[in-house]
C-alpha cells in the first residue's frame, strides 16, 4: 500500500494519503480545505543505520561480521 505526500493548491496544507485501491486516487481531496487541486509532491525517505537484529553494514556495500573494514568495497569485509 504506497503512501503518498500531497499538497494542497488553495490552502497550502501537505498532507499523506496511503492509497488502499484505484478509487483513493479518483477521490482524493485535502483534508483541511476539502479542495480538489492537489498535486504529488517528492517524498524523502530515512534509513535506520542498524536495526535491532540486523547484521552491521559495510562503509561501502554488503552485510559484514565487522563493520567499517577498510576494503569493505567487495562485500566480503577485509577478504
Amino acid at each position: 500500500m504506497p503512501i503518498y505526500e500531497y499538497q494542497c493548491s488553495d490552502c497550502a496544507n501537505s498532507f499523506e494519503v496511503m492509497h488502499l485501491n484505484a478509487e483513493s486516487y479518483k477521490s482524493l481531496e485535502c483534508p483541511k480545505c476539502h479542495s480538489r487541486q492537489v498535486s504529488r509532491e517528492m517524498s524523502t525517505f530515512a534509513v535506520s543505520a542498524l536495526a535491532p537484529g540486523a547484521a552491521p553494514m559495510c562503509d561501502r556495500t554488503g552485510a559484514c561480521a565487522s563493520p567499517n573494514i577498510p576494503g569493505c568495497a567487495s562485500g566480503a569485509c577485509g577478504l
